[in-house]
């Protein structure tokens, strides 16, 4: 969604026109866009997931982010290395091909947290949100594209439907 807004203002002189464009991002479950939404938070100090969701390090999180983009081609895969003290999360819906069990898979060298649900679900709405799939703990570091380092980095397998729409995220 793109909005401009104009404002004209006049002090008995030249008459002064402000032209501001905001680009907002619909939510990846009430989007038309293909891609995978990616987030970024800056001034984030702290190795853990928990310090990009906790509102008490991070107050801009889950509604504020720092940068905001839409990721349309190649691999799901975040920028490593991308700067120091930020997190990010990255979203999207995933539509399984056929009906059968799935297995997710997450890689960071610190930290990352990987969920997946329904994609009518949501955040908060079932307990099942509360833990995440997989997920890279600091004291496990995976160095970048590793994907079979830690066990905790693969999701047990998750029964998913043909062409039903899963809701997947992944911060770190």
């Amino acid at each position: 969604t793109t909005t401009t807004t104009t404002t004209t203002t006049s002090t008995a002189g030249p008459t002064t026109t402000t032209t501001t464009t905001t680009t907002e991002f619909d939510p990846p479950w009430r989007s038309s866009a293909t891609g995978v939404l990616a987030e970024t938070w800056l001034s984030i100090f702290g190795d853990q997931t928990t310090d990009v969701t906790d509102p008490n390090k991070n107050p801009g999180y889950p509604n504020q982010p720092s940068q905001r983009s839409l990721i349309q081609t190649g691999p799901f895969k975040a920028t490593s290395n991308q700067r120091d003290y930020y997190g990010d999360r990255h979203s999207g819906i995933f539509i399984a091909p056929t009906g059968g069990e799935y297995r997710f898979h997450v890689s960071a060298a610190v930290s990352a947290d990987l969920y997946v649900y329904g994609s009518h679900e949501k955040r908060g709405a079932t307990q099942a949100w509360a833990n995440p799939v997989a997920q890279v703990v600091r004291s496990t570091p995976v160095p970048d594209g590793s994907w079979d380092t830690a066990d905790t980095q693969t999701s047990p397998p998750l029964s998913l439907e043909c062409a039903q729409g899963y809701f997947v995220e992944v911060i770190r």
